[in-house]
């Protein structure tokens, strides 16, 4: 590589999130990029690693879903390259010519216009030194870095035309901006909801604010002036900002749910769920609440027929259906579910058939990606367990459902043609282990309709993970880098190729000084 991969410059909002270990791509890029060079010419993304395209809530997605290879971008030009010291002391850096040759993720391989062939760099798309022709003007360099004129001018003359120039196609302005529409999120930090009690065996709710945001997750804590046991304060939930399981406050009182908290916030709940918040006890501490609309934004934001019809879908009592449990430490198979009660509003008090259900239960929307129709997991080799009262050695659903007389859901209550599932064995991307909540190397091990089998990069199948294609827990490579959440390195059952570095409180500015 002609200079080393700059990172975006993302700061972690925490001390002790700087100070712990990173994992980082170093090694994996630069073996990417030689062999990136040896690809037919008509290669853009590399294979093994899944495109941005796939991923439907990443940032940029929309602007780099069509950006063709040989794409043109004005580049800052790093110090080192910079032979004249007025240059170096410039306020701003000038800006040269750069190719766009491979794509991994969110890292893109450039080559300065007018370089030799094997005078390659990787810059993250989210790297503020990588600018638009619309921002960009003339720099006044008597030489481009590293090029030869002879190259320089036949390829300005003949290969820099206008339809390529395209940087501006999702970088406008001064390069991209974090706090901008693209990496949004629609919460607020100081924002009240409702969130399960993670130290609780059964489903209950309990007041949280929002205490973090990186990228679309939210750190969540239980609030501490609403909750009765406030050694749990100190606790952190991440999760995903359109995550099922966040509540508008009231939710459980307007459900009838278990309601974890001290006797004012179950008054202001219940007032909530009654519509009664303009009494002054209430209303100077409703601003404080994230209102359903915004809540339910992600499960709602839908569009289509078959959308409406999901929607719609009459679900009762003792229905049947196979569903994926977000709590078992085995997040590789489905399980056999019964709904207990339809709640309002489209909710539904489900949980794995048995005589743990009561226990088991959770909440979930009747569109929840992670419910499936009746024979789901023998089509696509999925293992199912059953209720352990069952006396056969292999669960069968209709010995199941002729002895216990429960309907089964129709199969049209179910998503399962919506959208094409476009990833491939072998793809590899990152991936928020749902125990740990940690984000970790991994790769699609197998295809199951609207799932895919992932593989945490290291570790064994007893920790593989079954998502929805369209998940907000799976991102492309540099994901992590670009919001700030800290990538944990592979497993060490594997060869370990790629650098682990130690961040501190300098590390941002040693970054900055680099480039």
């Amino acid at each position: 590589l002609q200079y080393p991969y700059q990172r975006p410059g993302v700061k972690y909002s925490k001390k002790k999130d700087r100070k712990r270990t990173v994992h980082q791509w170093y090694k994996l890029l630069e073996e990417a990029a030689r062999d990136a060079l040896t690809l037919p010419s008509s290669s853009f993304h590399i294979d093994h690693f899944a495109p941005l395209h796939l991923f439907r809530s990443a940032p940029l997605r929309d602007g780099m879903w069509d950006m063709p290879k040989g794409t043109w971008f004005k580049v800052d030009v790093p110090p080192a390259e910079l032979e004249d010291s007025k240059e170096r002391r410039r306020e701003a850096l000038p800006s040269f010519d750069a190719e766009c040759i491979h794509t991994i993720g969110y890292y893109l391989l450039m080559r300065w216009m007018g370089a030799r062939e094997e005078n390659v760099f990787w810059i993250h798309a989210a790297n503020p030194a990588l600018r638009s022709y619309e921002y960009c003007g003339e720099d006044g360099m008597e030489l481009p870095p590293s090029c030869d004129w002879d190259i320089y001018n036949n390829l300005h003359d003949g290969r820099l035309s206008e339809d390529r120039a395209v940087g501006q196609l999702f970088m406008m302005g001064r390069g991209f901006d974090l706090k901008g529409n693209d990496i949004a999120n629609k919460y607020s930090v100081g924002e009240r909801v409702e969130i399960r009690n993670t130290t609780a065996f059964t489903f209950e709710l309990m007041p949280a604010v929002v205490h973090e945001i990186i990228g679309r997750r939210v750190v969540l804590k239980y609030s501490g002036s609403d909750i009765i046991d406030r050694s749990l304060i100190k606790m952190d939930v991440r999760m995903d900002m359109d995550d099922e399981w966040i509540f508008p406050v009231g939710f459980a009182s307007s459900r009838g749910l278990p309601l974890v908290a001290n006797a004012f916030y179950c008054k202001h709940s219940e007032a909530v769920a009654k519509e009664k918040t303009s009494e002054p006890q209430y209303k100077r501490l409703r601003h404080m609440d994230a209102d359903e609309k915004k809540v339910f934004s992600g499960i709602r934001n839908w569009s289509g027929d078959r959308r409406k019809w999901l929607t719609n879908a009459r679900w009762k009592d003792n229905m049947m259906c196979e569903m994926h449990d977000r709590l078992d430490d085995n997040q590789s198979i489905l399980k056999a579910a019964r709904v207990i009660r339809v709640l309002k509003d489209g909710f539904l008090f489900i949980g794995p058939d048995g005589v743990d259900i009561e226990q088991d239960a959770v909440v979930l929307p009747k569109t929840s990606r992670t419910l499936f129709p009746v024979g789901y997991a023998k089509a696509h080799g999925i293992t199912l367990d059953g209720p352990k009262e069952s006396d056969e050695d292999v669960f069968d659903w209709n010995s199941y459902l002729k002895r216990k007389k429960y309907p089964k859901a129709p199969n049209h209550f179910f998503e399962e043609t919506i959208l094409a599932n476009q990833f491939e064995v072998g793809m590899k991307l990152e991936a928020i282990d749902r125990t740990e909540k940690k984000l970790s190397p991994a790769t699609v091990k197998a295809i199951k309709g609207r799932l895919i089998l992932v593989s945490f990069d290291g570790w064994d199948e007893s920790y593989d993970h079954l998502y929805d294609f369209r998940s907000e827990e799976i991102f492309p490579y540099g994901w992590g880098e670009m919001v700030g959440y800290p990538l944990e390195a592979p497993g060490q059952t594997i060869d370990v190729k790629e650098e682990i570095i130690e961040l501190d409180e300098d590390s941002n500015d040693k970054r900055s000084d680099e480039w």
